[in-house]
Formats: C-alpha cells, sequence, structure tokens
C-alpha cells in the first residue's frame, strides 16, 4: 500500500474522530439545555402553586424563574432569592403589597410591573430593569438601587429613605411627594425627572444630572451636589438650600 493511501487513511480517521466529538458535544449541550428547561418549568410551576395557595416563600431559592401565569398581589417574599428572575409574565404584572423585604432581585426583569404598597426594604436591586414600573407608595428604605433601570417608572409617594441609587436610570421617573432622607443619588440620571414635593434633604448630588427635571417644591435643604451636578437651565440650588461640597 502506497504511503498517500496511508495519509489518506489518517486523514479520514481524524476527521471521524473529530465529527464524533463534535456530535458528542452537542448532545451534551442539547441534554443540558433540555434538564435546564425542565427545572424551570419545574420551578415556575412550584412558584405559581405557592403563589397561588398563599404560600410564605421565606428563604426560597427562585434564580432564573421565569414566570408567566399567576397573580402575585400580597405574595409574602421574605428573604427571597430571585437574583435574574424575569416577573414580567406575571398575570397582570403585580406584586403589589407584596412583602419582598430583603430579598435579592439583582438583575431581575420588572419593567411594567404594579409594586404599588410592596415593602423592599433593605432588598437588592442592583441593575435590576424597573423601566416604567408603577412603584407609587412602594417601601425602598435602605434598598440597593446601584445602576438600577427606573426610567419612566412611578415612585409617587414612595419611601426612598436610606435608599443607594448611585448610577440609578431615574430620567423620566415621577418622584412626587417621595421621601429620600437621606440617601445617595451620586452619578444618578434624573433628566426630566418630576420631582416636585419630593424630600431631597441631605441627599447625596454629586455628579446627578438633574437637566430638566421639575423641582417645585423639593426639599433641598442640606442636599450636597458637586460642579458635576447638572441642573435645569436658571434653577439656583443654593436659593433651594443645597450645599457646594
Amino acid at each position: 500500500m502506497e504511503i498517500g493511501t496511508f495519509v489518506l487513511i489518517g486523514v479520514v480517521i481524524a476527521g471521524i474522530v473529530w465529527l464524533l466529538r463534535r456530535v458528542g458535544e452537542f448532545f451534551f449541550h442539547v441534554e443540558y439545555s433540555l434538564k435546564d428547561i425542565v427545572h424551570r418549568r419545574r420551578l415556575r410551576k412550584e412558584v405559581l402553586a405557592a403563589i397561588a395557595s398563599g404560600s410564605d416563600l421565606r428563604k426560597a431559592r427562585l434564580a432564573g424563574a421565569a414566570l408567566h401565569r399567576g397573580d402575585a398581589d400580597g405574595v409574602r417574599l421574605f428573604d427571597v432569592k430571585l437574583r435574574g428572575v424575569d416577573l414580567t409574565g406575571l398575570s397582570g404584572g403585580s406584586l403589589s403589597s407584596a412583602n419582598l423585604q430583603g430579598a435579592d432581585l439583582r438583575g431581575a426583569n420588572l419593567s411594567g410591573m404594579y409594586l404599588t404598597y410592596a415593602d423592599l426594604t433593605g432588598a437588592a436591586l442592583s441593575g435590576t430593569d424597573l423601566h416604567g414600573a408603577n412603584l407609587s407608595r412602594i417601601n425602598l428604605s435602605k434598598a440597593y438601587l446601584r445602576e438600577a433601570n427606573l426610567s419612566r417608572a412611578d415612585l409617587t409617594l414612595s419611601n426612598l429613605r436610606g435608599a443607594d441609587l448611585r448610577r440609578a436610570d431615574l430620567s423620566g421617573a415621577t418622584f412626587y411627594r417621595s421621601g429620600y432622607d437621606p440617601s445617595s443619588l451620586w452619578n444618578a440620571n434624573l433628566r426630566e425627572a418630576d420631582l416636585r414635593g419630593a424630600n431631597l434633604r441631605a441627599a447625596n448630588l454629586h455628579g446627578a444630572d438633574l437637566t430638566d427635571a421639575n423641582l417645585h417644591d423639593a426639599d433641598l435643604r442640606g442636599a450636597k451636589y458637586s460642579a458635576e451636578t447638572k441642573w435645569s437651565v436658571g434653577f439656583d440650588p443654593v436659593a433651594a438650600g443645597a450645599i457646594w461640597t
């Protein structure tokens, strides 16, 4: 047998081995994906059943769950772990009056959700998507909202005392008569936000962008701002009681 034939056979065998490896990897990923889908569906089913029965999901770990049905109004989720969870599909998109004290909702998708009267005291919401959510009368005291997306959200009469809103997107959001005393809005985006009557006393506004924000009757006494803080044209922060630091 000629050398060329041996080389050809070797190439064919190597090709077959490579192909078998690729096929093995493909089926491994398929199996993994199917297991993940089954896990998520089972988790979703369990969560919905718990919500429907009014169960207390205290300290439950629901990371990665995607809920599509079930009304969660008033559900009790003390210290629940919902990191990265997608709750936008809940029937009516509602978690109104839910007790989510200390919940881990970092990176969760809550855009457009109704969270009126919900209690998220001390909750972890860094990077959470709350775009367009109804958060009126919500309790977000001491919550961690760094880099969260609250653009166009309604936070009317909400409690944000001690909340960490550093680098959060609050553009176009409504904060009518909300309480911040004191909180950090360092480098936060508050462009075109409605802050009428909001309590911003002693708030950290260093680097915050309040361009075209409505600050009518807002309490800025003792609020700290810097040269990087942006105000609407004609607005006098000193006259409003803010302090340059």
